[in-house]
């Protein structure tokens, strides 16, 4: 799940906190979990759906709160509550926490560096008598 953190700024400065969801992954827990994501509509319009404001009914004013709470408060396989501000209502969703695939998912894996090839027995010329 990711958030939009253009919007987030602009709901702190309308006095309405919380963070907007941006894109989810489907059939990944917040998909699951019934939360909504963000998307454009034929007009090239983006549209939110999802506003988290709460999370065990502790209030979310930006995705740090939400992610400082998991992280000092919960493991995976926990149940977690989010509270979503969603068509002027809060909904509370549930779910279980799974494990992050990447806390960076935008970078590459990389392999270690493989080890140079043994040294091959090194071969010292025989100089021929006459």
């Amino acid at each position: 799940m990711e958030t939009d953190d253009s919007r987030v700024v602009a709901m702190a400065t309308s006095n309405f906190k919380g963070a907007y969801v941006g894109t989810i992954t489907k059939n990944g827990p917040a998909d699951k979990a019934g939360v909504h994501g963000s998307f454009t509509d034929q007009y090239s319009k983006k549209h939110t759906v999802d506003i988290i404001t709460a999370v065990d009914k502790h209030p979310i004013v930006r995705i740090d709160d939400l992610i400082s709470y998991i992280d000092q408060h919960k493991s995976v396989g926990d149940s977690v509550t989010l509270t979503v501000y969603r068509n002027g209502h809060n909904v509370d969703l549930k779910t279980i926490l799974t494990a992050r695939s990447s806390p960076l998912p935008f970078l590459p894996v990389r392999s270690a560096p493989s080890p140079p090839p043994p040294a091959k027995p090194s071969t010292i010329p025989r100089l021929r008598h006459p």
